[in-house]
């Protein structure tokens, strides 16, 4: 938990982290920490995406919503967790996965589907996932990854 002896971000200004994210990839503005100092000094408020030319760009918005998902699902050890989100998301049978991981650790399993996952489905936002695919490699190179098992899971997302 948090001490109290904390500060609250959240109570600094209305900043929304989800919102900056989104630009700071797709619109390539500044990073999340100098854009919320810059809008708690301009007056606070919430910037509209109609700012930057009205809400998709591209259908990216809904791509962008898809990685920002599976990346949240990711721990600071570096695994991702299983999520019923993961299915959805990738258009994948959760009956398959359980049949191409056996009895490898859950941990493994979904941190490669979602990191083979991110590359193959959303090279586009790569500047996006690209750290968070590092995390997840460093952490599956201290695991036992079958090859079979990675071999599969590439099949089933092509």
């Amino acid at each position: 938990g948090r001490r109290n002896s904390e500060p609250d971000s959240s109570e600094e200004c209305d900043y929304d982290s989800s919102y900056a994210m989104e630009t700071d990839c797709v619109l390539g503005s500044s990073p999340p920490s100098l854009f919320g100092k810059l809008k708690s000094k301009v007056g606070g408020g919430k910037i509209s995406s109609d700012a930057f030319g009205g809400g998709k760009i591209n259908n990216e918005e809904s791509d962008m919503d898809k990685v920002l998902a599976l990346i949240s699902l990711q721990t600071a050890e570096g695994y991702f967790v299983k999520d019923d989100k993961i299915y959805s998301i990738l258009n994948i049978d959760k009956q398959e996965i359980k049949k191409i991981g056996g009895d490898l650790d859950a941990r493994v399993l979904y941190t490669l589907l979602v990191t083979l996952a991110l590359a193959k489905k959303f090279p586009e936002l790569k500047a996006c996932w690209d750290l968070v695919a590092d995390k997840a490699e460093t952490y599956l190179a201290k695991q036992t990854v079958p090859q079979d098992i990675k071999d599969k899971i590439e099949q089933l997302l092509a």
